[in-house]
């Protein structure tokens, strides 16, 4: 065993330990060998330990870096959102998702950004302000509302096709204004929108605000066989 030198000294830096009767240095690296232990059983330990502590760190960095992920995202909205409220965010949309929630996926709605325009952004969070369009409406969500609706998305309470309007879906997500009204998502698909100004095919989220009396809404426009989802469980598919 060439490689592995006995090392007694106590001027290494190691200093004493009553509990260890010696140290062995495998290429440049001191194990130390306790009282009771053989020098194989010490070298044994000693690599097992630092191959738990390193399958740790890096279980430990992955989560971190997962956290950082999610919190990058959140914060980039909330960036792009405070921007269009004070006036300098400088594109026509913004993005809500850089992917379309998988629940809409396995019904059939493509994988692509989920974008919204700018202006609807404002009209959405805010209860009055710089538009006065006729065509103007105004929502009232709030930022802290609105900023959620991605993550309350990726399981709506329901979802259908509208039929009065091609290649659009609405959703019914978990969540209400500040009148404890069902908010409603209605999406475009396989529009186009702005990203980083280059154009490019996305699903298009129209507007989302909180509905008057949803189930008489529900009642009026949704057709049995326009019904997707329901409650996370899969009715059909868009094509179907």
């Amino acid at each position: 065993m060439d490689e592995f030198i006995k090392d007694k000294s106590l001027l290494n830096g190691k200093g004493e330990n009553d509990n260890v009767k010696s140290w062995i240095t495998i290429k440049g690296t001191h194990i130390p060998i306790k009282n009771g232990e053989t020098q194989e059983e010490a070298i044994k330990k000693h690599f097992e330990e630092k191959e738990i502590n390193k399958n740790q760190k890096e279980k430990n960095t992955m989560s971190i870096d997962e956290q950082k992920t999610k919190e990058s995202k959140i914060n980039n909205l909330e960036s792009q959102v405070d921007k269009v409220l004070n006036g300098t965010y400088k594109d026509h949309h913004i993005t809500l998702s850089e992917e379309t929630p998988k629940i809409l996926q396995e019904i059939g709605v493509p994988n692509k950004p989920l974008l919204m325009t700018a202006k609807h952004c404002y009209l959405a969070i805010n209860k009055d302000g710089k538009y006065n369009g006729i065509n103007d409406h105004y929502h009232d969500l709030g930022k802290e509302t609105f900023v959620l609706i991605p993550k309350f998305l990726q399981s709506p309470i329901m979802v259908f096709k509208n039929h009065n309007a091609e290649n659009e879906i609405t959703a019914i997500i978990n969540m209400v204004d500040k009148n404890k009204k069902p908010i409603i998502v209605p999406i475009k698909m396989d529009a186009t929108g702005s990203k980083d100004h280059i154009i490019i095919s996305v699903n298009l989220v129209k507007s989302t605000y909180g509905k008057n009396n949803i189930q008489n809404y529900i009642d009026k426009n949704v057709k049995v066989e326009d019904m997707l989802l329901i409650e996370n469980k899969k009715i059909r598919n868009l094509n179907s």
